[in-house]
């Protein structure tokens, strides 16, 4: 019998405890410096992320699978991966696996140590506004990033338009490196 109240109690119990919350949370006054702790926390490790950068990839249309900004492309045969030698494996190749994010398409890739650049493979056509997950498998784990790809409209025929469009989809590297060029 006291196992059939158990279920009510914890009910019970639990709302109680949602009532009770925000009236104490009504009356408390909260330090500044504590309710910014978080936004500190995560702005930190949004800055750790961000500063595991590896460098600069060889040119303007290869993916750095260091990074998770968006990447904008104009042609998807100029479209490369690119990872510096001292963030690969060490090994004689690397095996990468890309992921279409929406309808789960997935490609298995060997990348050769002697390759500084990864053509993006044929049979994973590449549509825009869609996330790509890409997978370095190392012996000691896999890496994933996530991409979402931008194809640049055609209209868009000078380096200084294409870099002002990648700004805006959020391909700010790229589009520095463009301008740099031109």
């Amino acid at each position: 019998m006291l196992l059939l109240h158990s279920p009510l109690i914890l009910a019970l119990g639990l709302s109680i405890n949602t009532v009770i919350i925000p009236q104490t949370l009504e009356n408390t006054t909260v330090d500044q410096s504590q309710a910014e702790l978080p936004l500190l926390i995560a702005g930190r490790l949004d800055r750790r992320r961000r500063s595991d950068d590896c460098g600069t990839p060889p040119h303007v249309w290869a993916i750095s699978l260091c990074q998770t900004d968006p990447f904008c492309y104009v042609d998807p045969n100029e479209v490369e991966l690119w990872l510096p030698d001292d963030k690969r494996s060490g090994g004689m190749v690397d095996r990468i696996v890309i992921k279409n994010t929406v309808n789960r398409q997935k490609v298995k890739l060997r990348w050769r140590s002697s390759e500084a650049t990864l053509s993006w493979p044929m049979d994973m056509p590449i549509q825009s506004g869609t996330a790509y997950s890409i997978t370095l498998k190392k012996s000691r784990g896999h890496s994933p990033n996530q991409i979402t790809m931008y194809q640049v409209p055609s209209y868009y025929r000078t380096d200084t338009d294409r870099a002002e469009w990648m700004m805006q989809r959020g391909c700010v590297p790229q589009a520095d490196m463009l301008d740099q060029n031109s």
